[in-house]
């Protein structure tokens, strides 16, 4: 079985579509959360995921949007003026039935494949946000509601943007497929970065693909927006 592991979309069409370019088949698609905000084209890569039959999880960035379709005072003020910019943008390109489906997305999803039990969830946020599990106990305690069985798990993580298959004490195995969008400021990769499981075996992967001027803007928003942010101390 084929399994392609995306994550943090951010509207980005062309990415997804050089991937499926270069994979070819797959039996099952999965996302890790955050399909909206940031790019061009969040109508578009939701009627894609709803095409090709993703099965996501929501983000953070899916439920800002979410919230602030339906009620822009709740959510704006919040937000720095650089992420209001890019939530009100992705707003009005969203039809009702978008914001629905975004809506019904999960927390987390449970699935079994070739004989692993994989949980997929956006981010880790044990104990905040971009913290990702580098100890035993903080990876038990995260996972600690998801049925047991005598299969061996995996965990999938989105949110950070950092590409990574990581093995903590007693096989415990967490992995993120990195980002199809765009790379933290201080990763100079811009290619597009997913994640296959083929029988069982995990692969990180990339292909580039064409930047279009638009894109190429909006990306270099979001970096300079990372590169900014007061708290550079993320721990990944």
């Amino acid at each position: 079985m084929k399994l392609l592991i995306l994550s943090d979309l951010h509207a980005n069409l062309p990415a997804l579509e050089a991937i499926l370019r270069e994979e070819g088949y797959y039996d099952r698609i999965y996302c890790a959360g955050d399909l909206v905000d940031y790019g061009t084209q969040p109508h578009e890569v939701i009627a894609w995921c709803r095409e090709h039959n993703v099965q996501a999880v929501a983000g953070d960035h899916d439920r800002n949007v979410c919230k602030a379709y339906h009620d822009p005072d709740s959510v704006f003020p919040a937000l720095s003026p650089e992420e209001s910019a890019w939530s009100k943008d992705t707003c009005t390109k969203l039809t009702a039935e978008d914001i629905a489906w975004l809506s019904a997305l999960p927390e987390t999803l449970d699935f079994e494949a070739d004989g692993y039990v994989y949980r997929m969830v956006h981010k880790f946020n044990y104990p905040c946000s971009y913290v990702c599990p580098r100890y035993r106990d903080g990876f038990d305690a995260f996972v600690k509601d998801v049925p047991r069985t005598d299969l061996p798990f995996r965990l999938i993580l989105g949110h950070t943007h950092r590409q990574t298959v990581f093995t903590l004490i007693g096989e415990r195995v967490w992995m993120n497929p990195g980002s199809t969008s765009f790379r933290q400021a201080d990763d100079p990769d811009k290619s597009a970065q997913y994640a296959v499981i083929e029988d069982g075996k995990i692969f990180l992967r990339s292909v580039s693909y064409h930047r279009t001027p638009e894109l190429a803007e909006i990306l270099a928003r979001a970096e300079v927006y990372l590169e900014n942010k007061e708290a550079n101390d993320i721990d990944c």
